[in-house]
């Protein structure tokens, strides 16, 4: 019997926490992390206007002129350095993963989305999910809105979100490549070129993750290193180090 109700209290102790959270949201209050563009006042999210501005005009890029993330990323750092634009929080430069979620963000519209993720232990380390659709608590005009729901919508459209999003190959190196300069994962960018014929050549390179983020703001633009030049180059000392080992196995 102790056994039983030592099982069933975290659940227990789950469900009140979770009741209490939503009982907070639906009286307005904001929990968790402040958003960029927002401060928190009463435990209510109220609009930064100099952030805020910095938001619409991310959105304006996107929708109205047609601009990519990575072109977004580049303007909003141009805009940092003339002063004409705020920096992210962190002080840093702006980087395509920051804008990426900026415009898939519902927070922007005014709409809190509660339970959208789970923390579990991964190796000993907690690691976030995304939980499906159909767990989440969507909590529409929760708060003040910065941009429109059609502009978001507009953003976050299939249509508009596959022309922007491209996929990278699988990387061999994946996590065991780092930049000589700052340190950061190297990661493979694709190019192709198309021929007369209608065939296409294709060219992988390995490129300084901070650099592909943030441009010149983040790394330096290093000479670009052909993915399977350097492969053939590991693949051949790794083969040229096991000539000097001698194996010996033995039959018990």
């Amino acid at each position: 019997m102790f056994s039983m109700f030592a099982t069933q209290y975290p659940k227990s102790l789950s469900v009140s926490i979770s009741s209490a959270l939503a009982a907070k949201v639906r009286r307005g209050e904001h929990i968790g992390k402040i958003p960029y563009g927002y401060d928190r006042i009463d435990q209510k999210l109220v609009i930064k206007e100099d952030e805020a501005n910095v938001i619409r005009q991310i959105y304006k890029w996107y929708n109205e002129e047609g601009f990519g993330f990575k072109k977004i990323t580049h303007l909003l750092n141009k805009g940092v350095q003339e002063g004409k634009i705020l920096p992210p929080r962190s002080g840093r430069a702006w980087q395509v993963t920051t804008v990426q979620r900026i415009i898939k963000n519902p927070t922007f519209c005014g709409t809190f989305i509660l339970n959208q993720y789970t923390s579990i232990k991964v190796d000993g380390r907690k690691k976030q999910i995304r939980n499906p659709e159909e767990k989440w608590i969507v909590f529409e005009d929760h708060h003040p809105a910065i941009v429109k729901k059609e502009d978001w919508k507009l953003a976050n459209s299939k249509k508009k979100v596959n022309m922007k999003t491209k996929t990278t190959p699988w990387n061999e190196f994946r996590g065991l490549l780092k930049c000589g300069k700052c340190g950061s994962n190297m990661v493979i960018i694709q190019s192709w070129k198309k021929k007369v014929d209608g065939t296409k050549t294709h060219w992988r390179y390995l490129k300084c993750s901070a650099y592909r983020r943030s441009g010149k703001n983040g790394c330096d633009n290093h000479v670009p290193i052909r993915y399977e030049e350097f492969r053939r180059f590991i693949v051949e000392r790794l083969l040229e180090t096991g000539k000097k080992f001698r194996l010996i196995l033995t039959i018990h």
